[in-house]
């Protein structure tokens, strides 16, 4: 059988300070934030873009399905940008804040 190797890594008591802009510093800040904070800045990005996804396949799936046929390619493109430049515009309106704010 394998026999499992553990490596110990000694670690000094004092931290170095992170430099301004680099990833240290994001991820000190990241350590320090709260559950709340974490769940608008993050994980709720992520599902609003899924759904996002997930509306612009079916909305623009549907209308060609359903569309006059001389309309079956035009009508589903144009709803498709639609629906991508309003749900951009949205992020941009619920996130906004949240950026400025974590700096």
């Amino acid at each position: 059988m394998a026999r499992k190797r553990l490596i110990k890594i000694e670690q000094d008591s004092l931290e170095p300070e992170p430099v301004p802009g680099s990833d240290e510093e994001s991820s000190s800040k990241d350590r320090n934030e709260t559950w709340s904070a974490w769940f608008k800045r993050t994980y709720a990005r992520y599902w609003y873009v899924i759904g996002c996804g997930f509306l612009d396949i079916f909305a623009t799936l549907e209308t060609a399905r359903s569309s006059p046929p001389e309309y079956s390619l035009t009508l589903p493109i144009m709803l498709f940008l639609a629906l991508i430049i309003a749900e951009l515009y949205l992020y941009t309106k619920i996130w906004r804040h949240s950026k400025t704010s974590s700096k």
